[in-house]
């Protein structure tokens, strides 16, 4: 029980293409209440997940995604996508426009932008100035920085991992870290104590937002 009383499953499994999508998720949220604290994490333009995927590639301003943030928004939860910000070695970032609509749909949707919009082979030379100018513009986005997002972008060297250390304290309450780990539960560790390094150049309020509050705050858990 004390080890249950710390998970906070979100519901996916989806095709976020499907306009039945919604209403599956309805089904599993009505029949399983308070079980289920978000939607996700929904794929949008997975590199080879979504180009190797027969069919239209899932964005994230899909009609049948859009259903899904109003469910969200009726069910006071958050949405955790996984949507590139861009192709593989490109550095122009072609699919920001389908998050900012994605965004402005429902602004009462909240929606967690897994991995910073990065995935393998993206390389995005102005990344910190468009997370900045996403979080400035859209009060409904948060940002959930595990995965490759933080080797390849935030702790790069010094001069990033201060930068974005700024750009967190700019933004406090925004930021969440993870470990993209389903199943491997030997490399929990690792994966959670690869963010000392982030963790020591923020204040203590802000490095514990980022740790659990911000998280908890979004799907309204209260941890004694």
């Amino acid at each position: 029980d004390e080890i249950r009383n710390r998970l906070f499953p979100f519901v996916c499994g989806v095709n976020p293409n499907d306009k039945y999508a919604a209403a599956h998720l309805r089904e599993v949220l009505e029949d399983y209440p308070g079980q289920f604290y978000g939607i996700g994490e929904l794929m949008s333009r997975h590199d080879d997940l979504t180009a190797l995927t027969y069919g239209e590639p899932p964005r994230a301003d899909h009609p049948a995604f859009l259903e899904i943030y109003d469910l969200a928004d009726e069910f006071d939860i958050p949405v955790l996508i996984h949507h590139n910000v861009s192709g593989s070695y490109m550095d122009d970032p072609i699919y920001l426009e389908e998050m900012k609509n994605a965004l402005a749909y429902n602004r009462d949707t909240d929606i967690i932008w897994a991995h910073v919009g990065i995935s393998r082979r993206v390389e995005i030379s102005n990344l910190l100035e468009i997370t900045d100018e996403m979080l400035k513009n859209n009060e409904n986005l948060y940002y959930d920085i595990s995965w490759v997002v933080y080797d390849d972008y935030i702790n790069k060297d010094a001069e990033s991992i201060q930068a974005w250390a700024k750009l967190i304290e700019k933004y406090p309450d925004r930021f969440m870290i993870g470990t993209d780990v389903v199943g491997h539960w030997q490399n929990y560790t690792k994966e959670v104590t690869k963010y000392y390094t982030l963790l020591d150049e923020l204040k203590p309020a802000t490095a514990q937002k980022l740790c659990a509050g911000n998280i908890l705050d979004l799907i309204n858990v209260e941890v004694k």
